[in-house]
């Protein structure tokens, strides 16, 4: 089998010509320009006109036959294009067979008579070739399909045989006296249009048809057509007694022979994707569709053709042609009837869908309803669990301080050394720590509500040691954990909300414990710049990467695992210091390196 690059062939329609066959195809082709030149201009002594006209055959057909053995004996193709091209190499090794009978008549045994012992290999040529046709692989028609192809190849065959009983069989029977010659040369037309039913027959099944066949056969079609029209113009001109050695209708019969080999070369090439065999491809498609509408237009233009002629109803040709056009009639009419009845089935078969959708829509709108409303069900426990998350996040600080200034007490009363002094210390605490754990759970409903904080006037020192006061039962349980602290004494005041300062405190000192699971210094500044104070908490942790600083102030984002974080925290913090018309900023220098948050709030003036 010829090789040749894929993507050449994507590129070139015609890489499949690069070989040495291409190379022959060429010298062919230019074979049968030289033998048109000759044709017209006739060159040399008129005497040999004859013997070069039967002898200019015989290079093109062997390369025709040899060109179509070789795909049947390429053991890589499919058996059926194989068994095809053995029965296309016999239909050329006949015509071969037939030139040389015809040479040997016409030039040794001089023979002027209209029908000779050639025509019948020459008349086998068609069987061969219809058989051939019928073999290459195609899809397979349904009964509705097989009853349009049968009307459909009628049409055009009633078409074709009106055309081809007025202007060859008629004639041929009117001037030849004897009966052989016109049955002979009629005979030629006949088995052009059974030939014409094969090409019917194969382009009705070659939709999505095997693609191993598609390129080659539209260059094979045109062969036939070339081999076809040369045929019915010698025959034509034959019943006339016209010579047609030596004529343009040869030229024909070389092209024949030219598209069947070039077709026998492309048909071992390796498959392509080309623009020009998407176009191929198109053209077959089309064509099974296109001929009966020309075999009609074909058949009515000869009738007004003949109606146009001054010729009597008498004649039997005229007869012949209207005959023809009536039965046509019949038949358009019939494979209108096919036409009418399968747009009324694919009517009902598009109602049906139509229903059948509209039966599918409405009942995946119910399961789209019955999912939202499991979805809005599902987002509602998620709500819940979120505030449910957040409730016990902030308020987990105060009741730690509750139960720490309870434990002591207990410890007191069990030693029996309790006294007004620490009794008085411990209940302080815990009444401050239920206090601000009602603040909290009052915040969490006003922010929820989307109410602002109650501003007040504060000393922010005493704010932030009272935070430390309430986590200081919790500070002293944290493992290798302590808390530095630098407050300026002498802070000015801020116009804050107390218990959500303290909340911010409490939330930062904690992500700060956390961050140093292998213990460690938290420190807690205070300081002011003149128009603002600010609050800062460092550690010496995990740090934080570059990439999650814009993400830590966002709702539900956490760094720990899960079961220890909710990502509500410093959401919570970032909105209690926008809501005091405050910034915080978080500063670290990588993974292992700690971090610094810093919360600025404005001076109360």
């Amino acid at each position: 089998m010829v090789v040749g690059a894929k993507s050449d062939l994507n590129e070139n329609p015609l890489a499949w010509l690069r070989n040495r066959w291409g190379v022959v195809g060429g010298a062919a082709i230019l074979y049968t320009i030289l033998y048109a030149l000759w044709t017209y201009f006739h060159w040399g002594n008129s005497r040999f006109n004859p013997l070069i006209a039967n002898l200019a055959f015989f290079p093109i057909t062997f390369f025709t036959l040899i060109a179509s053995w070789r795909v049947y004996v390429d053991k890589a193709l499919n058996s059926r294009i194989r068994r095809a091209w053995f029965l296309f190499s016999l239909s050329v090794f006949l015509q071969i067979v037939g030139d040389v009978v015809a040479f040997y008549e016409d030039t040794i045994l001089q023979l002027n008579i209209p029908y000779f012992l050639s025509d019948i290999f020459y008349l086998a040529f068609y069987p061969f070739v219809l058989w051939g046709l019928l073999t290459l692989p195609g899809v397979s028609l349904d009964r509705k399909g097989w009853l349009r192809f049968a009307l459909d190849l009628v049409l055009v065959m009633i078409a074709a045989w009106m055309m081809v009983w007025y202007f060859i069989i008629v004639p041929a029977v009117n001037i030849q006296n004897d009966l052989i010659a016109p049955l002979i040369a009629a005979s030629y037309p006949v088995s052009n249009l059974v030939v014409l039913g094969g090409v019917i027959s194969l382009l009705s099944r070659g939709r999505r048809q095997n693609t191993m066949v598609r390129p080659s056969l539209l260059i094979f079609l045109a062969g036939l057509l070339c081999f076809v029209a040369a045929n019915l113009l010698d025959t034509y001109f034959t019943v006339r007694d016209v010579e047609t050695r030596g004529t343009w209708i040869g030229v024909g019969w070389l092209m024949a022979y030219i598209f069947f080999a070039l077709a026998a070369i492309r048909q071992r090439s390796p498959l392509s994707t080309s623009y020009a065999d998407s176009l191929v491809s198109q053209l077959l498609d089309i064509l099974p569709m296109v001929l009966p509408f020309a075999a009609i237009g074909m058949g009515y233009g000869l009738v007004i053709f003949v109606a146009r002629s001054n010729l009597t109803f008498d004649n039997s040709d005229v007869r012949g042609v209207f005959f023809g056009a009536a039965v046509l009639t019949v038949f358009v009419v019939a494979r209108q009837i096919i036409t009418l009845r399968d747009n009324l089935h694919l009517n009902d078969e598009l109602r049906q869908f139509s229903e059948t959708l509209e039966q599918r829509v409405a009942q995946r709108t119910q399961e789209l309803q019955q999912s939202q409303e499991a979805l809005l069900a599902s987002e509602k426990m998620a709500i819940i669990g979120t505030l449910a998350a957040g409730v016990a996040h902030e308020i987990s600080n105060p009741l730690s301080a509750i139960i720490t200034s309870s434990e002591h007490l207990e410890s007191e009363l069990n030693v029996k050394r309790l006294s007004l002094e620490t009794l008085g210390d411990y209940l302080a605490v815990i009444t401050r720590s239920a206090s601000h754990a009602m603040h909290i759970a009052q915040a969490l409903r006003n922010q929820s509500r989307g109410r602002t904080p109650e501003l007040v006037s504060q000393k922010i020192s005493d704010v932030l040691s009272e935070a430390l006061m309430l986590m200081e039962g919790q500070i002293k349980r944290w493992n290798r954990v302590k808390v530095v602290k630098e407050i300026d004494p002498d802070l000015p005041p801020v116009l804050c909300d107390r218990n959500q300062i303290a909340q911010v405190v409490f939330n930062l000192l904690n992500n700060a414990r956390d961050a140093m699971p292998q213990g460690g210094a938290v420190k807690l500044r205070a300081w002011h710049d003149g128009a603002h104070v600010r609050i800062e908490v460092s550690d010496q942790g995990v740090g934080i990467p570059p990439e999650m600083i814009e993400d830590l102030f966002k709702t539900f984002f956490t760094t720990k695992p899960i079961g220890k974080g909710t990502g509500l925290g410093l959401s919570i913090v970032r909105e209690i210091v926008q809501n005091h018309k405050g910034t915080i900023d978080v500063k670290s220098d990588g993974a292992g390196k700690g971090a610094t948050f810093v919360v600025t709030l404005p001076i109360a003036t």
